[in-house]
């Protein structure tokens, strides 16, 4: 696995150089990790160089860790993002670019562990095998924003593109981590990665998507919101 650090305060960086080194001798797994100081000497890097999973800061000098994140984000769907802050109030940037963790600092061992198990896991996604047209297609669920039903068809709608095709939504539901995705309507499951705001009887997608939101529904979402926003920031209580 390989890890791009941006940190630009020296002393931050070098304890979680050292903890990597730690983590790296006790599960002798094999990470290699380049510390960068800005968001665009690791843009740069990335020109040549694959990151399997990139650690980023929030305040950054110039460019901010979350505006870094949207432009990764924009080339590459699948590389693993985590932020590592003090500030609690960037959480939910988070959602928009599908981030793995939100670490509150101080880094240590048993963050890091937790993350880099995160992140082996993510390097072998789940999906599913979709018959479009005749042709089976496979999708990962990470790249699933909705699914939509529509009288005997679905349409998955990932983020570049609109899946159609025969399916009943309870079955489709069952292939599907129901922590991640949820049914907020008859007509739809959303995966709430993307979701950007809870309103009155609606969804917004990060996207600007509106969903509608089934009245009997709302309160259950609300609370598996919060719940799926603890665990991006906390993990559970580890990070």
């Amino acid at each position: 696995m390989n890890i791009g650090i941006v940190e630009d305060d020296a002393e931050t960086s070098a304890q979680t150089s050292a903890l990597l080194t730690t983590y790296q001798q006790q599960h002798h797994l094999d990470l290699t990790w380049t510390t960068f100081a800005s968001a665009e000497a690791l843009l740069f890097a990335m020109q040549d160089t694959e990151f399997n999973l990139l650690l980023l800061d929030i305040r950054l000098a110039g460019r901010d860790g979350v505006t870094l994140a949207k432009t990764i984000r924009s080339r590459d769907a699948n590389i693993a993002i985590a932020f590592l802050s003090n500030y609690e109030q960037y959480v939910f940037d988070g959602y928009d670019v599908d981030a793995l963790a939100y670490i509150m600092k101080p880094l240590t061992l048993a963050k890091l562990t937790s993350l880099i198990e995160k992140a082996q896991k993510h390097l072998q996604p789940r999906a599913v095998m979709l018959s479009v047209d005749g042709v089976l297609q496979r999708v990962y669920l990470y790249n699933i924003r909705y699914v939509e039903a529509s009288g005997h068809y679905l349409t998955v709608h990932t983020q570049t593109d609109d899946l159609r095709f025969k399916g009943v939504l309870d079955a489709f539901a069952a292939d599907l981590p129901a922590t991640t995705f949820v049914r907020v309507h008859r007509a739809f499951i959303v995966n709430l990665n993307f979701v950007s705001s809870l309103e009155s009887t609606n969804l917004v997608l990060s996207d600007d998507t509106s969903i509608p939101v089934a009245r009997g529904k709302r309160a259950a979402l609300k609370t598996e919101l919060l719940s799926h926003y603890r665990g991006l920031r906390n993990d559970g209580g580890k990070l």
